[in-house]
């Protein structure tokens, strides 16, 4: 019986991670560990397989050893992590130290969810690139700051204690029960869409986007995880599905049939200073399908078709429950 860890779990991607896994395999035992800081899913029946512990990953101990750890915990969303600002590289690295810790005492082999924030600049983006994070002031900077450093952390402990481990690297993750609290543009842009309210589109919608379906992204986690690589760092991403943020928001317009005005906004006059928009990245993805023989299948289409079908099952089972 296969033994996971999974920090971070309760959360969208951890959900998605989690019914894939056990799909993957037969009777998994997963044991989950989550703070609810970013969002809470609601996993129905299937959180009945699997040992949960809502507890910060800092403050949690065991005795048990895992044989695999899927480490997501981490400050996430672009508004998520405003209100750690000044102490979200210090959340991230203390985080990271603690699974390592926990990767040692099993003897595990780790895989580590970093973000595609640390390249720093535009640009189609490959894992061997120099990386230069801008000195710009801001939660974001301090964000991507903090995952690189991470990364570096990692390398630089594997030559004295040999921890196994590989790196990923997502790009612009989107999918069903993703939260819009925390910033995410596709659910923030389907829900006031459904509502009829302006979709907030910030500065000209220019910004480029490379969106990949969470279906695809976590079963890239699952087979790195079962590869015989180590030590590598792996962009996992969609580099057929860009679109500009304002190209987006009319899209979900059309398939939603929504009314809903597109509203132009400088997010610095909602979000003040400590707010920085994203850059334009579009992963390169060679490395993943030559040694893992990973590729994305879901398109933009389909992915936000299914994301709309949620919308409207959720939509309908409200209007069910309150018997209108």
């Amino acid at each position: 019986m296969k033994k996971i860890l999974v920090t971070g779990g309760l959360g969208f991607t951890g959900y998605h991670l989690i019914k894939h896994l056990f799909d993957y395999y037969e009777n998994p035992d997963i044991t989950v560990v989550d703070n609810l800081s970013s969002s809470k899913i609601e996993f129905g029946s299937l959180i009945n397989d699997f040992r949960s512990h809502v507890i910060d990953l800092k403050d949690y101990e065991t005795d048990e050893k895992f044989e695999d750890i899927y480490h997501l915990a981490s400050p996430v969303g672009s508004l998520g992590i405003l209100k750690l600002n000044g102490y979200v590289a210090k959340e991230i690295l203390d985080l990271t130290y603690k699974v390592i810790d926990l990767t040692l005492n099993s003897g595990a082999k780790l895989l580590y969810v970093s973000t595609s924030e640390v390249y720093g600049c535009e640009g189609l983006h490959k894992e061997n690139a120099n990386l230069c994070v801008k000195p710009v002031f801001g939660t974001r900077s301090e964000y991507s700051l903090g995952k690189l450093t991470s990364e570096i952390i990692l390398h630089n402990i594997n030559i004295c204690e040999n921890i196994n481990f590989n790196i990923v690297r997502p790009f612009n993750v989107i999918g069903e029960q993703q939260s819009s609290l925390i910033g995410f543009v596709v659910p923030t842009f389907f829900e006031n869409a459904v509502k009829k309210s302006d979709l907030p589109v910030f500065y000209d919608g220019s910004q480029k986007r490379s969106f990949c379906h969470v279906e695809d992204v976590v079963r890239a986690f699952v087979m790195i995880m079962e590869s015989d690589q180590n030590h590598e760092i792996f962009n996992v991403g969609n580099d057929n599905n860009i679109t500009s943020i304002k190209d987006l928001a009319l899209e979900i317009k059309r398939i939603t049939g929504s009314k809903s005005k597109i509203m132009h906004l400088n997010p610095s006059d909602i979000y003040g200073k400590k707010y920085i928009e994203a850059f334009n990245k579009i992963p390169d993805i060679t490395k993943i399908k030559n040694l893992i023989g990973w590729k994305p299948e879901i398109s933009l289409e389909n992915a936000l078709n299914k994301i709309n079908k949620y919308y409207k099952e959720q939509n309908e089972n409200i209007i069910c429950k309150s018997g209108l």
